[in-house]
């Protein structure tokens, strides 16, 4: 019998399930390790590792960035209320950040959600900080069928889990820019301008955009300023797992 119409799954397909049976096997078989230090935990981290492991943690986790000249300083001017983030762009958290973003091991968004809520969330509800929503800052269309996935919006996810709020995909990127990581400040600027649209009514009082690292907040400025255009009352904070400071 001939073999030529055999099909011949692509590996764009075969990532696609490798990532869904992935997927299914955690939650069917829940994690019964500590994904930092491996020792047995009925936790994603264990009490050990959450309280010690060491983080490269911003001045007052929890406080609003913004109020911090030295990083205002070295960002784009910023159409958002409140920058919050968990670590500088180093250790851990950026093997955590490397993880999911290019390596496909999503469990690690939930590893630096927990991160997250441990070091902030007590300061971010003490300045009611916290949103009704926390929206993702999406891929095109081009980089999301290379990657399968979305690492903003899983972060997404696993922050409303922690912080019992809505995530919600509010916006679409349209445009499939240029990789901003080998830009500088203004051609990052250039690069991302136009590239998103709203995909549905905003009827939400405050958002918070999640992002894995936040360099020169130039794709989150551009994201916000779609926003504003629909909603110009709407108070936006940015929440992201690690900034690069210069």
């Amino acid at each position: 019998m001939s073999n030529t119409n055999r099909y011949e799954p692509s590996k764009e397909h075969l990532l696609a399930i490798f990532h869904i049976f992935q997927y299914y096997f955690d939650k069917i078989f829940p994690n019964k390790h500590c994904y930092l230090c491996h020792q047995t935990s009925d936790t994603l981290v264990c009490e050990y590792c959450l309280t010690d492991t060491y983080l490269h943690l911003l001045p007052a986790p929890g406080h609003n960035l913004l109020e911090n000249q030295s990083i205002v300083g070295n960002i784009v001017p910023p159409l958002y209320s409140g920058l919050y983030a968990l670590s500088e762009y180093k250790g851990v958290v950026r093997a955590l950040v490397n993880q999911l973003k290019f390596s496909g091991k999503t469990l690690a968004a939930n590893v630096l959600a927990e991160f997250f809520e441990y070091y902030l969330g007590g300061k971010l509800n003490i300045n009611q900080a916290i949103p009704e929503a926390v929206v993702p800052v999406p891929l095109s269309n081009q980089r999301h069928i290379s990657r399968q996935y979305n690492q903003s919006r899983i972060l997404s996810l696993e922050l409303a889990k922690h912080f019992s709020i809505n995530s919600d995909d509010l916006l679409l990127r349209t445009v499939n820019t240029k990789q901003q990581s080998s830009l500088d400040k203004n051609e990052r600027m250039l690069n991302i301008r136009g590239a998103f649209k709203v995909a549905k009514p905003i009827d939400y009082l405050s958002i918070a955009l999640v992002d894995d690292v936040v360099t020169t907040g130039a794709t989150i400025n551009e994201a916000c300023k779609t926003i504003l255009e629909h909603n110009p009352d709407i108070d936006i904070s940015v929440w992201c797992m690690a900034i690069t400071l210069k």
